[in-house]
């Protein structure tokens, strides 16, 4: 796994390799011209994903001695994506559907972000947890 996503927290290193699984196999299915339906569902199962990661790595913030100001950061840019997130299936379900290319390259931007921006600071918390 590319140590992009190693934070040394076996848990959220975990879901941030799926995250990144899943993140390719999106892509492929873009790249390989999949059904909007297939594609949709394969969004929504990032989305889940996405909600139960953030959660967990909240829950282990608050265990390890994470200043608040940092945590309190991290989780608004949690419920910035989560936001958009839920922005675009809104979109979905009133049947205006983005691009889904556009919409598969949003969700790695976010990620990526995320991780230069608010994860990679955590590592000496998580990797000192242990």
């Amino acid at each position: 796994m590319n140590s992009l996503f190693k934070l040394g927290h076996p848990l959220i290193d975990q879901q941030h390799a799926d995250l990144h699984r899943s993140l390719q196999r999106l892509r492929a299915m873009l790249d390989a011209g999949a059904s909007v339906s297939d594609v949709g569902d394969e969004f929504s199962s990032l989305s889940r994903k996405i909600c139960s990661h953030f959660a967990d790595e909240e829950a282990a913030m608050r265990s390890l001695s994470v200043p608040p100001s940092m945590a309190e950061a991290h989780g608004k840019e949690h419920e910035r994506i989560l936001g958009e997130l839920v922005t675009l299936h809104e979109a979905e379900m009133m049947g205006n559907r983005p691009n889904l290319a556009n919409l598969c390259t949003m969700a790695e931007v976010w990620i990526l972000h995320h991780l230069e921006e608010f994860d990679r600071p955590l590592a000496g918390y998580f990797s000192t947890s242990l």
